[in-house]
């Protein structure tokens, strides 16, 4: 096995963004090329459902807690936006879309056998497997009502969660090429948008959203 942190970033991100296919903790994932054309199909994509105030950035460096949960940086609300998009955002902070969490992520461990190229899961220095942070959040909006406002339209709404994922799995993608100056994250961001949004079409492609 090798640690991204011993190769050249931009040579490492090149590799990931040109493999047909890439195995990331024993799942084996189409490559960001054939993703791409998938996703031609607007009905792989999970509609609009939710609409409502959001804020439309609210990344960490947005949020601070002092007495209540405060959201900075604005630039006034957006009134009918799309609630999924809100969610999408911070799930991007969680995974490490963050200066705070780029420093929790560890270097991820990689090997070419086969003709196959193998990544093992991107994990927390402390906190293990980052699914792990993914599910605790979700679990939070849905059964803890951490955003209230959010509440009604998150219990009837089944598409939230699933459009959600797939804006970041996009933004993962596209965001990736512009953090090689942190090194081996870019990388890593790369392969987190493959691996969200491999399973976003495979879990929309037996829902097909019409």
């Amino acid at each position: 096995w090798t640690s991204a942190d011993q190769l050249d970033p931009e040579e490492l991100l090149s590799m990931f963004r040109y493999l047909p296919t890439v195995q990331i903790a024993g799942v084996e994932n189409r490559g960001v090329d054939e993703l791409l054309q998938v996703l031609d199909d607007p009905f792989l994509i999970p509609p609009i459902s939710s609409l409502g105030i959001i804020h439309g950035d609210p990344h960490f460096g947005n949020i601070m807690f002092s007495d209540g949960v405060w959201l900075l940086d604005n630039g006034g609300f957006v009134e009918g936006g799309d609630i999924a998009y809100d969610i999408a955002k911070v799930l991007l902070s969680l995974d490490g879309c963050d200066p705070l969490m780029h420093k929790a992520l560890k270097p991820f461990q990689f090997r070419r056998r086969d003709g196959l190229v193998e990544v093992a899961d991107i994990e927390w220095s402390q906190h293990g497997p980052r699914a792990t942070l993914r599910a605790e959040y979700r679990r939070r909006i849905l059964k803890e009502a951490v955003l209230p406002p959010l509440v009604e339209f998150i219990e009837a709404d089944e598409n939230l969660f699933p459009r959600s994922e797939m804006i970041e799995a996009l933004h993962l993608l596209a965001l990736a090429p512009t953090m090689t100056y942190l090194g081996w994250v870019g990388a890593a961001q790369l392969l987190q948008g493959i691996s969200l949004l491999n399973s976003a079409v495979a879990r929309d492609a037996s829902q097909v959203w019409r």
